[in-house]
């Protein structure tokens, strides 16, 4: 993570990911996403695509609040 100023609002800090911050959430997300493949893969891709329609309708009944 890198801080620096932002260049409209002296009053607030610009955060961002350096380049070693990005080959690591480039390295994270490959080994959760193949975790996940490894998790759902005893499901049949009609059971996922049930799964995936029962999660979304969670989803838009119980929007999250920010």
């Amino acid at each position: 993570m890198a801080r620096g100023p932002d260049p409209d609002d002296r009053r607030a800090v610009q955060v961002r990911l350096t380049e070693t911050g990005r080959d690591l959430h480039g390295r994270v997300w490959q080994q959760r996403s193949a975790q996940a493949e490894d998790f759902f893969a005893v499901l049949s891709a009609d059971d996922r695509s049930e799964l995936s329609r029962i999660l979304d309708q969670l989803l838009e009944a119980h929007p999250r609040s920010e």
